[in-house]
């Protein structure tokens, strides 16, 4: 049943990509994040780098911010979003969980960016270190890319359990997200949960103590920022539970979360404008971001 639904989720990711790609919106900047740097962490990764025509990229070597701002300065709201897409930590999405939502979110007034972020193969603290990068290049950048004050972070599946990481591991005020958009995430590494995600970003180093540490729900504090979580209850990849018990984990510790549990979509429900819920959930989604 699984992989018949991952399946399916491969063919609308591929429907999707193919219809926007008709007219793409085009981006303000393409920056590679560690150009003249040395990461932290050697993830081991020589390529060569794949695109998976325009969908998925693998073995990525060049970790990439590519950058859209609204044309119009009137309806800049001053705020910005990070993708980080999802992919098992084995691949990188960018073609279905990140380029496609660049047109609604700068019709609402955000400057949004897409993460090509290493894969870990092993070394898990090296997704963390480009977002946190990539983070600290947005809020240099503000002035130049729509006036910004906040920035966000988003992801979905492998993707949303990297911003949930990013929301609850950051090192100080630069590196912290203002807000977070997580959609079908994973968020825990316990019990139950044996998913891809959790053996590609250990690794070797995979300890109980580890995975204490990436279950985000168990480092949540009251200055882990505002949440928007959208799942579906039909999710037989990534079970809804993570999403809830993240909200649970949020609403403790007085951090304002906006959670939706929709009764159908499956895993990646959000990435197709098919999905019977899109209206509601991007209506919900507008209203959040408003109201920060």
């Amino acid at each position: 049943m699984k992989k018949a639904i991952v399946t399916l989720l491969l063919v609308c990711n591929v429907l999707f990509a193919a219809a926007i790609e008709k007219n793409p919106p085009k981006p303000t900047a393409i920056i590679n994040i560690w150009e003249n740097m040395t990461p932290p962490t050697d993830n081991g990764e020589t390529g060569p780098e794949v695109d998976h025509k325009g969908l998925y990229v693998s073995h990525v070597v060049t970790p990439t911010l590519t950058v859209y701002v609204p044309k119009d300065p009137k309806k800049r709201t001053g705020k910005a979003v990070i993708a980080c897409p999802g992919g098992g930590y084995n691949v990188c999405w960018v073609g279905t969980e990140g380029h496609p939502f660049a047109q609604w979110f700068m019709e609402q007034g955000l400057t949004f960016a897409v993460l090509k972020y290493r894969l870990p193969n092993g070394h898990h603290t090296v997704p963390l270190e480009d977002f946190q990068r990539a983070i600290t290049i947005m809020r240099e950048h503000a002035g130049e890319w729509g006036g910004y004050n906040l920035v966000g972070v988003m992801g979905g599946s492998a993707g949303g359990h990297l911003a949930s990481t990013a929301a609850t591991h950051y090192k100080d005020a630069i590196t912290r997200p203002d807000f977070q958009i997580l959609c079908y995430p994973v968020v825990s590494f316990q019990a139950p949960y044996d998913g891809e995600s959790l053996h590609a970003l250990l690794g070797k180093s995979d300890t109980p103590g580890l995975r204490a540490y990436y279950s985000n729900e168990m480092q949540v504090t009251v200055d882990t920022p505002p949440a928007f979580i959208l799942h579906a209850a039909d999710d037989d990849d990534v079970s809804a539970v993570h999403s809830t018990n993240y909200a649970e984990a949020l609403m403790e510790k007085g951090v304002i979360v906006s959670l939706h549990l929709y009764p159908t979509g499956g895993h990646g429900c959000n990435t197709s404008p098919s999905w019977k819920y899109d209206k509601e959930y991007k209506t919900d989604l507008a209203k959040f971001l408003k109201e920060l």
